[in-house]
């Protein structure tokens, strides 16, 4: 999935280097610059996060499967003492909060918080555009 979306990009960028060798005026290369520039952007504070997440996700299925065929008590426990379930710096980090969030809920007897709270369509799509913004 990753390859076909890198090399569709390239070709696309390919053809729009194209279009702009063969087009009939300066309004038209300026269109194909401003169209490229914006698939550009696209693809580096839209398409690659996604398939980081989408990676994050599949590391974090493998080492909760992991977890379950080891199960030496809790999968919880196993889980709480990994620092990189899904190998992804911004899910590690959602993922950090969570933990801590449940053992301060532990310690006071309280209901646990589900983790859909903190590692979340919202939180990550927050994070992507935060880090948009620092450029």
């Amino acid at each position: 999935m990753r390859r076909l979306i890198y090399t569709f990009t390239i070709i696309i960028l390919i053809g729009g280097i194209v279009l702009t060798a063969y087009a009939p005026d300066e309004v038209s290369v300026v269109m194909i610059v401003i169209m490229e520039g914006i698939l550009f952007l696209g693809t580096i504070f839209g398409v690659i996060p996604v398939v980081q997440y989408s990676r994050g996700f599949q590391a974090g299925l493998a080492a909760i499967e992991r977890a379950l065929e080891v199960q030496s008590g809790s999968t919880w426990a196993v889980l709480s003492q990994n620092d990189d379930i899904f190998r992804q710096r911004t899910m590690d980090s959602l993922f950090q909060d969570y933990k801590e969030k449940v053992q301060a809920q532990q310690s006071s007897n309280q209901v646990l918080s589900d983790i859909d709270d903190y590692v979340n369509e919202e939180a990550l799509a927050m994070r992507s555009w935060q880090s948009a913004q620092e450029y």
